[in-house]
């Protein structure tokens, strides 16, 4: 039955029952009415009777009232409802108005002037009585009546009432179960509909109207319910999404904002994960591995197996090495990091990949076969991004730091301008190259950084083309002070090769060039010091033939001969020849010294007489010299030596006379004076300074003076080696020379030896005149490679009665003793030999005859002997060239110890 069949029934019914209820309530009210009328007409005849009834028992009777009262009377009988009345009734009526009728003719008779007569009197009062007789019958009647209707319609309203309480109650059913309870149940749903409780709306079956209604609401909610789920999940991933947005851009550390995300991502209750989950990162340090770097509620287990994962192992390697996102809905084969009693559980395996390079991997836990929802996977897959961008952000902002750090930092001068060549920045280290402040140069031109104005085409010519300009150029500081700068200008450019700004990197050089000049110094005096001391070596030998030959000739040539004098010249060139081998080892740093602690306050103090006779008269000397001692580790001749060269030089630099000052003083050398001379080690020295005021030199002449046989002076005028021995004695003693010079201003020398915490040692007497040599009848095994050597030595020993054995090389020095081993008293060995040298072959004999005597020869030093170990230390060495007499007394001295 449809709802307007129910509505048109409903209605009807209503309406007869009202109608119904109407025509009884309508039809007792008429009758009341009536009853009600009648009633009081009745009473106004009863007192209209008792009026008229008065004034006519009067002793004059006021037959005009009662005439007026009769007439009343006729008026309320008139409004009697004779239409209701029962025959009864009727007929009381009738009689009273009969009455009244004939008490109206009665007054009528004695009206006027007349007076009543008894008779008319007593018939009226008749008339009254009969009145007042029937009045009383016909409200009694009515009262009866009244009370007979009442009873009747109270019965009928009893009989009524339960019959209309039913139909009411019947219609308010129909009405609740059509009409209210739909709509109630309706309102119900928009409730909850309004209270976001949509999930606990349901239908309501019926086939009319409101079930149609009810049906189409539900499946709109229903419809409405998953739009909203919807957007409630898309609202709540956009709130976590900026959440996690907001974390990412405060300045915390990047493990923090980790273990923030991770902790806020399972909190989302419809993501309908567990409460367990981990951040991997690539390990920088070994980039086949995953790091764990945020985790939450893992077992101690977990933490220990998985802090390290490596790519392609359990899960979350599978999902970074194949750079995919990996669903296990639970645990399987591939879930190889496992144990007992392992809470079983479903993955999401997120890898967090930045341009096509995983970075990292998002593992979290699901309830055990929980369905994957391609909106949780991509909102964890934009986790995902935003971890990605962060750490490539903060990776970028490092870098960026990094890159400033250094610029700020460097110890190179940078200064970027645009691409108009504007300067818009300066480092701070430009500031200390150049004494500009930054904000001096800023908004100026980046050529006008360039000293030298003929660079200033090529660059603009290089870096407008795009390319790099590079070069050392002269510059001067803010203080007008020159300096050596080399300056690389790049362009900067953009990915379409246009170029937006310029870098200028620039280096004070100065010193470097300084080194590396020094360094060439060294280097190429190294090498004429090597071939010098080559040379030196070699021509001993030669030497020693020569002198070892002529001292044979002079002692077979009789006293007054002739020849006796050409011997005597020869030794004599001999010897110079063997003092220019020594020049030359003194050079290369190859002579022997012999360093004690000396003072140089007293050296200059005993040289300062002969000083004075070596400059001459016309040169004044003047000696400043330290209070203190100033102790140094050296040989005190090679000292003296250095002093009067440098003396000897300043003579013949100042030809007219002039002013020679000779000062001693303890400076420090420190490591910024030890960075800039290349081979300065920092301490404290003794200087000594000498000055003149002669002719000076230019910088060519400086750097050369240093260097063997270079000379400013005349042809035959100087060997050139003056300098050059002072050169190789002052480094040899782990010291430092430099010359400071200018044409016309004079020349200083400075001279530097390492100060030693030591008392100096007293000086001997002089020289000590030497005895005859003494030979002897021992023998002597010789190991020479040279046979000129070889013989003339031999000639010498046998000479003064030795026994000679030979042996060529080393091989046949060890080779002969082991055959004469009982016979051989001393060795004579050279140092330098092939197939076996000096010292070998003494190794080697030393064994089959513990304590044999010994002793070397060479044409190198002892001192460079001992740094090669070539011999023992404290073993006895004689240099070449040495005289016939000179061996003959080592020879002897070694044998009677």
């Amino acid at each position: 039955m449809t709802l307007k069949t129910k509505s048109i029934i409903t209605a009807l019914l209503v309406l007869a029952i009202v109608l119904l209820s109407f025509e009884l309530f309508t039809e007792y009210n008429a009758l009341n009415n009536s009853i009600l009328t009648n009633h009081t007409a009745s009473h106004q005849i009863l007192r209209a009777e008792e009026l008229i009834y008065k004034v006519l028992s009067e002793s004059k009777p006021d037959i005009e009232t009662a005439q007026k009262t009769i007439a009343g009377i006729e008026e309320a009988a008139g409004h009697i409802d004779i239409k209701k009345l029962t025959p009864e009734e009727m007929s009381n009526v009738i009689n009273v108005k009969m009455s009244f009728i004939r008490i109206e003719r009665l007054l009528k008779g004695i009206s006027g002037d007349r007076t009543a007569d008894e008779p008319s009197l007593r018939q009226i009062n008749s008339e009254l009585r009969k009145i007042e007789k029937f009045t009383e019958k016909f409200i009694e009647s009515f009262k009866h009546r009244r009370e007979k209707e009442v009873a009747s319609m109270v019965k009928i309203q009893i009989a009524l009432l339960p019959l209309v309480g039913i139909g009411i109650i019947a219609l308010f059913i129909e009405f609740y179960r059509s009409f209210l309870k739909p709509i109630t149940y309706l309102t119900s749903q928009v409730q909850a509909v309004k209270d976001r409780k949509i999930s606990n709306i349901s239908v309501y079956k019926g086939k009319d109207e409101i079930g149609r209604l009810s049906d189409f609401t539900y499946r709109t909610l229903g419809e409405l319910h998953k739009s909203n789920e919807a957007l409630s999940e898309r609202l709540e991933l956009q709130y976590a999404m900026s959440e996690i947005l907001k974390e990412a851009q405060k300045p915390e550390d990047i493990d923090v904002f980790l273990k923030k995300t991770l902790d806020f991502t399972l909190s989302l209750k419809w993501l309908k994960i567990m409460d367990t989950g981990a951040i991997f990162l690539i390990d920088e340090a070994a980039p086949d591995k995953l790091a764990m770097r945020a985790e939450r509620n893992f077992s101690d287990w977990h933490k220990k197996t998985c802090a390290e994962v490596p790519l392609g192992r359990c899960i979350c390697g599978k999902a970074a090495l194949a750079g995919k996102t990996i669903y296990k809905p639970s645990i399987d084969a591939d879930h190889e990091n496992t144990y007992d009693d392992i809470i079983p559980h479903g993955h999401y395996c997120v890898p967090i990949r930045h341009e096509g390079a995983v970075m990292g991997v998002i593992t979290l836990y699901l309830e055990e076969n929980y369905a994957p929802s391609e909106v949780h996977i991509n909102f964890l897959d934009n986790i995902a991004i935003i971890i990605s961008d962060l750490l490539s952000m903060k990776k970028l902002a490092e870098s960026e730091h990094l890159i400033t750090q250094a610029v700020e930092e460097s110890g190179d001068g940078v200064v970027i301008a645009n691409k108009r060549g504007v300067i818009e920045y300066a480092n701070p280290a430009f500031e200390r190259i150049t004494g500009y402040a930054e904000i001096e140069f800023i908004g100026k031109s980046l050529m006008s950084r360039i000293g030298q104005e003929e660079f200033k085409d090529e660059i603009l010519k290089n870096i407008n083309s795009g390319n790099v300009w590079s070069d050392t150029i002269l510059n001067k500081k803010k203080d007008g002070k020159e300096y050596l700068e080399h300056v690389s200008i790049i362009p900067v450019k953009n990915a379409k090769g246009e170029v937006l700004k310029f870098v200028s990197i620039s280096r004070d050089v100065t010193r470097e060039k300084s080194l590396e000049e020094q360094l060439r110094q060294s280097q190429k005096m190294e090498v004429v010091g090597r071939l010098a001391g080559g040379i030196a070596h070699d021509f001993n030998n030669l030497l020693t033939t020569i002198i070892g030959y002529a001292n044979l000739m002079g002692n077979e040539i009789k006293a007054g001969d002739p020849l006796k004098q050409y011997v005597g010249h020869i030794l004599s060139a001999s010897e110079r020849a063997a003092t220019l081998t020594q020049s030359l080892l003194a050079f290369s740093r190859k002579q022997i010294i012999n360093p004690t602690p000396a003072d140089i306050n007293d050296i200059i103090r005993r040289l300062e007489k002969l000083l004075l006779r070596l400059i001459g008269e016309d040169v004044e000397l003047k000696a400043t010299l330290s209070e203190g001692a100033l102790t140094v580790m050296a040989d005190a001749i090679q000292v003296e030596q250095v002093l009067m060269n440098l003396a000897t030089n300043a003579r013949d630099a100042m030809p007219k006379g002039g002013l020679l000052t000779i000062e001693t003083k303890p400076v420090i050398i420190d490591s910024e004076y030890a960075g800039t001379h290349l081979f300065a080690k920092p301490g404290m020295y003794a200087c000594i300074s000498v000055t003149d005021t002669g002719i000076g030199m230019d910088e060519k002449t400086r750097k050369n003076i240093f260097e063997p046989f270079f000379t400013t002076k005349e042809l035959g005028k100087g060997t050139g080696l003056g300098l050059s021995i002072i050169y190789g004695i002052v480094k040899q003693h782990d010291g430092d020379i430099n010359v400071y010079s200018e044409p016309g201003k004079g020349s200083t020398f400075k001279v530097y030896f390492p100060i030693i915490k030591a008392a100096a040692a007293e000086r001997k007497g002089g020289d000590i005149a030497l005895p005859p040599p003494k030979g002897g009848t021992e023998t002597v095994l010789v190991a020479e490679d040279n046979l000129e050597v070889r013989e003339i030595v031999k000639a010498v020993l046998e000479g003064a009665g030795y026994t000679i054995i030979e042996a060529v090389d080393g091989e046949d020095a060890v080779e002969k003793f082991n055959e004469n081993k009982d016979r051989v008293q001393l060795l004579l060995l050279d140092v330098i030999m092939p197939r076996k040298n000096g010292k070998e072959a003494y190794d080697e004999i030393k064994p089959m005859r513990p304590g044999i005597k010994t002793v070397f020869m060479s044409g190198y030093t002892a001192d460079i002997i001992d740094r090669k170990g070539m011999i023992e230390a404290g073993a006895e060495l004689v240099s070449k060239p040495i005289s016939p007499n000179g061996l003959l007394r080592k020879i002897r001295e070694v044998l009677d110890r």
